[in-house]
């Protein structure tokens, strides 16, 4: 399949655009990119804010055309993607990535997860594992010059996956720098507008979103009727421990009872049935 001419004016467009956007640092001195990029992190809450710190503070660091950030949730299975906020990125390719259920996948976050590293891909010289219609995809929209890196929070379960694209090169010594302090501010940063974002718009379920993944076990059996001796055999632990759980749930959720704490935890999965991954 040959790739429109709408396409290509598109993303010559976007390259010509994101360069413009690149304020210049102080003349006369050296100017700390990073350090102001850390310093207007501070007053980014929404999700529009985000987009404008990404185009004037972080693109000076990592140069690209595109970016999309991804956001989800830890499980024993993997990671559940629930919110994806882009950047000058072309949605029409993201529709291509939806699986039966709604939900985003991509090689490049398989193999981010997968090798637990920053991943740099070349279009024009790919892996010889790399699925060949996701990359027609991939080309037709100009996605080239690819570094990825993210974050697997384990002690908030959650996970962020940052993948900037159309980058004029890859130099992976110089990227693998940049990410080394960028990164976390990526995380911190993107974790709390989602949180923001998701507390505003789903109250109950994102009460039941912040558990920890052995809270969330524990908030899933009590949804099933399960008593705390109950959970106690399944979980190989003491009654005495579930009960501490189950007490720091209830904190968490604002739920008075086991009757509350089932009624959050499916609404929590109807909505993520419904969302999918959700673009912002």
């Amino acid at each position: 399949m040959s790739v429109s001419s709408s396409v290509v004016e598109q993303d010559d467009a976007l390259d010509c655009m994101f360069s413009s956007h690149v304020p210049p640092a102080p003349v006369g001195e050296e100017f700390d990119w990073f350090a102001h990029c850390e310093r207007e992190a501070a007053g980014v809450e929404e999700i529009d804010d985000f987009k404008d710190w990404i185009r004037h503070c972080v693109r000076p660091l990592i140069p690209h055309g595109a970016l999309a950030c991804a956001h989800g949730r830890l499980h024993a299975w993997g990671i559940s993607l629930d919110y994806l906020v882009t950047v000058d990125y072309p949605t029409s390719y993201l529709e291509t990535l939806r699986n039966p259920w709604g939900h985003m996948d991509t090689p490049l976050a398989r193999w981010w997860y997968e090798r637990g590293t920053s991943i740099f891909f070349d279009a024009d010289h790919p892996p010889a594992d790399t699925p060949a219609p996701w990359l027609e995809h991939f080309r037709q929209h100009g996605l080239r010059n690819t570094a990825v890196d993210g974050v697997l929070d384990k002690e908030n379960s959650i996970a962020t996956y940052f993948s900037f694209h159309r980058l004029p090169t890859l130099d992976e010594v110089a990227l693998r720098s940049t990410f080394k302090k960028l990164t976390p501010l990526l995380h911190r940063t993107f974790a709390r507008v989602i949180h923001r974002y998701t507390e505003k718009t789903t109250p109950l379920a994102f009460k039941c979103s912040t558990l920890t993944s052995r809270e969330q076990d524990i908030a899933t059996y009590i949804s099933k009727g399960k008593s705390n001796s109950d959970i106690a055999l399944l979980l190989n632990m003491s009654e005495n421990t579930v009960r501490n759980y189950v007490s720091r749930i209830f904190d968490k959720t604002g739920c008075k009872n086991r009757a509350g704490l089932a009624a959050a935890v499916v609404l929590q999965e109807q909505l993520r049935f419904q969302i999918g991954t959700k673009v912002l």
